[in-house]
């Protein structure tokens, strides 16, 4: 256990110091020492022996392996041993004014003050314009996942991501200075080191909130809302807030965020957890003491402590080997697994399903992970690992896939005056549905066989056109199938128009861009999915580049063209794949 971190916590408060007064005396950014306190960042020996010189206590007290560590009284008595200007806050140039002033030292009060003013002001606007804020790069917010598509930061800050993207929201993300990453299922968000944040794949609106916070040193995203806190521990939020997971009015001194799909978490520089919305485990939270990092999904709550243990509520589960853990800096959870990463770049992770955990377990040199409700994704700085559930192909499998289940046939979409209704046959040995809608902020729904699936639509524009997405979800035995992607126009609903108990029938076209970059495999199970048999296949003499066939070219089909499933069903589809190599 490392008790370096509650050590200086202890000192900094028995004497009465701000980190930001700290971060001054070790010449660093106040983030930076922040993880000093929280355990985040590695304090080097020479910065440790700064500070136990700054206290005046040992360098053996600081690492020794315990708890304690002396803590002065500052009297007369210790003057002569102790610099006492250590122990005394200091003074702000008004103060020292003031108390010339009651000294009767008027005149060298004024001319003090006056020089001390000048001062000031001259640093201000020499670091307004010299030296301009900057925030800090932390592995663990290289890496962001929601339930459908991965983010993450490379080695040169460039951003890059891959599974669904319905709203572009991973196209053209930024090319360098990114320090964090957060995700929304159908928005990114990119924190830049001049502590400004971009977003990607949301409304102006919101887009425009966003781009207006300054100073930033922490995002994190749900479903639909969005937090950040700046330098100050000032807490900004946008967004959905259906669930009260925006209600954040009474944080204070907040120095780090968490977000569940409809749920928001602070933490504050006295390691106090402030929190809103709806999670699971919300009766459990203030009972985890001395939080460091909090993860949460529809089943599982989360906490990694400061000594580097694990805690945990469970809906319906005992994770066992979580109790045994030890020196974790980063956790997470899906619906039925918790993950942990520890200090040397190994992955643990509780779950039932023996495969996936053994192709964990040989992980090596990861820097971060992340979950989403079905899947653990774990990063090294370079390469992205996967398992669980990857319908929207979030990452490069290393489990070799069984059977895949077919697509769902016979969508119907109907709108009605508040909500739009979806219907659809359902597919042998299918486990449950996801369904999803992405507008604006995305609406994602799981459901069972023949249930009618309805999606609010108040995001809805008149005229628009939405995607609706459809995958088939599997179980031990079946891989989920590749997602259907149907798009189709929304009509507002009007009284004088449309009796109450009328619905429209909706066209679904076919959209080919779903299918660019697909695996051989997935292109056909999709189009024949939709009732498509004039194919023909054509293998070409480029070599592949991985072992499964990839689309090269398709003629019959326009790159974004858009036509019925009745005229797809008449047309003639040719496609050319790559060649794979036998190995000799």
């Amino acid at each position: 256990m490392n008790y370096l971190p509650h050590k200086l916590v202890k000192l900094r408060k028995h004497y009465n110091y701000s980190q930001s007064y700290l971060a001054e005396i070790l010449d660093i950014d106040v983030l930076e020492y922040m993880g000093y306190e929280n355990g985040r960042a590695v304090i080097s020996y020479e910065q440790c022996k700064k500070l136990a010189s700054f206290y005046h206590v040992g360098i053996i007290d600081m690492f020794r392996n315990d708890d304690q560590v002396p803590l002065y009284e500052v009297a007369k008595a210790h003057t002569d041993e102790l610099n006492i200007e250590y122990f005394i806050p200091r003074k702000t140039p008004i103060q020292k004014f003031f108390s010339l002033i009651r000294r009767h030292k008027i005149m060298t009060g004024l001319v003090c003050g006056a020089f001390v003013l000048l001062l000031v002001i001259s640093i201000v606007l020499l670091k307004k314009n010299n030296d301009p804020y900057t925030a800090v790069l932390l592995e663990k917010n290289r890496l962001a996942v929601s339930d459908t598509s991965v983010v993450y930061i490379d080695n040169n800050a460039a951003v890059k991501g891959s599974g669904d993207n319905p709203n572009s929201q991973l196209s053209n993300l930024p090319s360098s200075n990114a320090i964090k990453v957060a995700e929304g299922g159908t928005f990114t968000l990119v924190l830049k080191n001049d502590g400004t944040v971009e977003a990607y794949g949301l409304t102006t609106k919101l887009t425009q909130t966003i781009s207006e916070w300054k100073n930033i040193v922490d995002v994190v995203a749900g479903n639909g809302h969005i937090l950040a806190v700046d330098d100050d521990g000032e807490v900004f939020v946008c967004g959905d807030n259906s669930y009260g997971q925006c209600e954040v009015n009474d944080w204070r001194n907040i120095v780090s965020l968490y977000a569940g799909k409809y749920c928001s978490f602070g933490i504050d520089d006295s390691g106090n957890v402030y929190y809103c919305g709806e999670f699971i485990g919300s009766s459990k939270i203030k009972s985890f003491d001395n939080p460091l990092d909090i993860a949460v999904s529809d089943n599982n709550l989360v906490v990694l402590k400061n000594d580097g243990t694990v805690s945990y509520y469970s809906k319906n589960k005992d994770y066992l080997s979580v109790n045994t853990w030890n020196d974790i800096i980063d956790v997470c959870c899906g619906n039925d697994f918790i993950a942990g990463l520890d200090k040397n770049g190994k992955v643990s992770i509780a779950i039932d399903n023996v495969t996936i955990s053994d192709e964990v377990c040989k992980w090596e040199n990861i820097i971060a992970i992340a979950a989403g409700d079905d899947y653990l994704i774990g990063f090294d700085g370079i390469k992205i690992y996967g398992v669980g559930r990857n319908a929207y192909r979030q990452f490069e499998p290393s489990i070799v896939s069984k059977q895949t289940l077919p697509q769902v046939s016979d969508v119907k979409i109907e709108l009605n005056k508040d909500s739009v209704d979806v219907q659809f046959e359902p597919v042998d040995n299918a486990k449950e549905y996801l369904v999803s809608l992405a507008a604006g902020i995305g609406q994602s729904f799981r459901v069972q066989d023949h249930e009618v699936v309805s999606f609010d639509n108040s995001e809805l524009a008149d005229g628009m056109s939405y995607d609706l997405t459809i995958i088939s979800l599997g179980d031990e035995d079946y891989e989920d199938s590749l997602p259907l992607v149907m798009s189709f126009k929304y009509h507002v609903q009007k009284d004088e128009q449309s009796p109450k108990d009328s619905v429209s029938s909706v066209e679904v076209p076919f959209t080919i861009d779903v299918l660019l970059g697909k695996t051989k495999t997935n292109f056909e199970a999709y189009l024949m999915g939709l009732g498509v048999s004039d194919l023909e296949g054509i293998e070409s003499e480029n070599p592949c580049q991985g072992q499964e066939a990839v689309i090269e070219s398709v003629e019959g089909l326009s790159e974004y063209e858009k036509i019925t499933r009745s005229e797809l069903l008449e047309r003639h589809i040719t496609y050319t794949y790559c060649k794979i190599e036998e190995n000799e």
